[in-house]
């Protein structure tokens, strides 16, 4: 799902092409060619043209895979060859800018799990807000009905989940808490026809979206954000944060901490392995420590243990400029040598060859004076 808004352009909201920073956002699962399918969309056939001085997409773990094996490698690597081939400036897309869904305790998911679970297609129908719906303010309330869509109808929903628009029988839109934060499903088809109102603005269509996303960010986080979602102990967390009102760091073992504010960044150096947390007056942010895996973080040679571990185990320590006198060593060493293949004859005397094939004339024979040929 490629999520595309245009305002009309004006004086004081200039046309989306017109911005210095154009950023393409694409939510995609296990197909990464809508990126460069929309990309040719809105860059090429598109006029006025619209090209993105960045992309990002929201996928899951198995889609990130994907996305980078098709369209970052150099082979195929379609991303490099659709704005080589149609001349596109340089767009900024790489590993940074694909986003991992993470679960609440901060673990990339693997797949997405569905709120509503599919049971065949229906006629087109005129979507209505439930309560839901209305505190969010997804569609306008009052005036000319929407143009209709169509709507799957669905075998159940899971559970905790809130139907915004339609019944929960034929539900266009649901949503769900997940973890620490909310999820949607879009299940309709047909929603760009909301575009083309009487005014031709687009203003029905971009307001759903917008409203949508709104209800699905956390309330209160939007000020308060850290660099990454994991670390590991030992390393520096860099805290940015709104407002005035100070940070306050909570150790796994319940000891707080004020933490001075500079530039509107804070780093800190999360020494322990455990759950962190960052308060700034009602915000709330949780930081996962993983304990300091040595192999991982600190990856420099030690030549004393390796000395000790190869004369424990009757092996030598060999320079990589050395390397090449392995063979010979090797070769050297007895245990290591594979005997040479010896050929072991199955007779080996001429007499049990005689044995054999007069064994087996007695038998041709007997069995052909039993059935009377002889």
């Amino acid at each position: 799902m490629v999520m595309a808004m245009q305002l009309p352009a004006n004086s004081a909201n200039p046309a989306p092409q017109a911005y210095p920073r154009r950023v393409l956002l694409a939510v995609t699962g296990l197909s990464p060619q809508i990126v460069t399918e929309t990309l040719y969309a809105l860059a090429v056939v598109q006029r006025p043209a619209f090209v993105p001085t960045e992309v990002h997409v929201i996928t899951t773990a198995v889609g990130a895979q994907r996305l980078r094996l098709a369209l970052l490698s150099s082979e195929p690597g379609w991303f490099a060859r659709l704005c080589a081939d149609h001349g596109l400036p340089a767009i900024l897309f790489g590993a940074a800018q694909i986003h991992v869904l993470c679960d609440a305790a901060g673990a990339p998911l693997a797949a997405l799990d569905p709120l509503v679970r599919r049971a065949g297609r229906s006629p087109a129908v005129v979507p209505a807000l439930t309560d839901g719906g209305r505190q969010l303010a997804l569609l306008p309330t009052g005036g000319k009905p929407l143009a209709s869509v169509v709507s799957g109808l669905i075998a159940g929903l899971r559970p905790r989940s809130a139907v915004l628009v339609g019944v929960e029988e034929q539900p266009p839109v649901v949503r769900r808490r997940h973890g620490a934060g909310r999820v949607a499903t879009v299940n309709a088809e047909g929603l760009w026809r909301w575009s083309l109102g009487a005014d031709g603005d687009g203003e029905v269509a971009a307001r759903f979206w917008r409203q949508l996303i709104k209800s699905l960010a956390r309330e209160g986080q939007a000020g308060l954000q850290a660099d990454r979602p994991r670390y590991r102990a030992g390393q520096e967390a860099v805290l940015t944060a709104a407002g005035d009102e100070v940070l306050v760091l909570s150790a796994p073992d319940g000891r707080q901490t004020s933490l001075p504010r500079g530039d509107g960044s804070v780093r800190v150096t999360l020494a322990v392995a455990g759950r962190w947390t960052v308060t700034q007056g009602a915000r709330r942010l949780t930081l996962p420590v993983e304990a300091d895996v040595r192999e991982v973080t600190d990856v420099a040679r030690r030549d004393e243990r390796l000395a000790r571990l190869a004369g424990a185990t009757g092996g030598v320590v060999v320079e990589a400029d050395a390397a090449a006198s392995l063979a010979d060593r090797l070769a050297r060493r007895a245990d290591l040598r594979v005997a040479a293949p010896r050929n072991i004859p199955l007779i080996t005397s001429p007499w049990w060859l005689l044995l054999f094939t007069g064994l087996l004339a007695v038998e041709w024979w007997l069995r052909r004076r039993r059935h009377g040929a002889i």
